[in-house]
């Protein structure tokens, strides 16, 4: 049998946004680089992290993503995000936890219209000869510092982005609570290369991800890519295993 989330909803709320619809556009941002670090975190946990609706993977996974666009629809703005890597019934997902960007506009957009769970703050993404990292501050202090090391180039068609479950308060046939928004995102890659992953700060707390704890390196990956962010297509409910509390849109 799998396992299920076993998290109750109000201590995963803390940034989620309220949708005032699910009827947003599509929206492609041009030349994004893309950072990925994906670790293993501690398995005594790991439906902790998780609504009813969603799986750990085995192992259990955290994804760090950062997004660095130069221009584009939301202007330029970097942004960090922390994701539980899960499944929505048999499909690979990841549930973020916060993002933080760097620009007010962006941030706005990304909230209200896909429900990512962002706030406006600190985040560099910077690339090296040797490595590419992303690293967020608050206050002074080092909340997140992730790196891809000796990157190696790899095929554009090698990679493999899975869709964000984003948790938002959504009105829906006149009742308003908590669903699960799938963001199922295309990256037209263009360049990408592949390394060894490396975290040397993270700070669970300010990640609204409490005990989770990135334990072993797994792959990162670093790629430039056109970045479609979709319409709406399904939400979950997030309380019932996600093959009956699914409903296309």
């Amino acid at each position: 049998m799998p396992i299920s989330g076993t998290a109750e909803l109000v201590p995963l709320l803390p940034y989620a946004p309220q949708l005032a619809n699910l009827e947003t556009e599509a929206l492609e941002l041009p030349n994004v680089q893309v950072l990925q670090v994906i670790y293993e975190t501690d398995d005594r946990n790991m439906a902790e992290h998780l609504p009813p609706a969603l799986h750990p993977t085995i192992p259990p996974t955290m994804h760090v993503i950062g997004w660095r666009a130069e221009d584009g629809p939301l202007g330029a703005f970097t942004l960090a995000m922390v994701r539980v890597g899960c499944r929505a019934a048999v499909r690979p997902r990841g549930l973020p936890t916060r993002v933080v960007c760097t620009e007010g506009a962006a941030a706005e957009a990304l909230r209200e219209r896909w429900g990512f769970p962002v706030t406006v703050g600190d985040a560099v993404l910077r690339e090296r000869y040797d490595r590419v990292s992303i690293e967020v501050n608050d206050g002074g202090a080092s909340v997140l510092a992730a790196q891809m090391i000796d990157p190696i180039p790899i095929g554009n068609g090698d990679l493999l982005y899975t869709a964000g479950m984003h948790l938002a308060t959504v009105e829906r046939e006149g009742e308003t609570k908590p669903w699960l928004v799938q963001v199922d995102a295309e990256f037209q890659v263009s360049r990408a290369d592949r390394g060894q992953s490396r975290i040397d700060a993270f700070d669970d707390a300010f990640w609204s991800a409490a005990n989770l704890r990135p334990n072993y390196p797994i792959v990162a990956s670093y790629t430039t890519a056109n970045v479609t962010l979709p319409r709406i297509r399904y939400i979950c409910d997030p309380e019932q295993p996600a093959f009956v509390g699914t409903v296309a849109l």
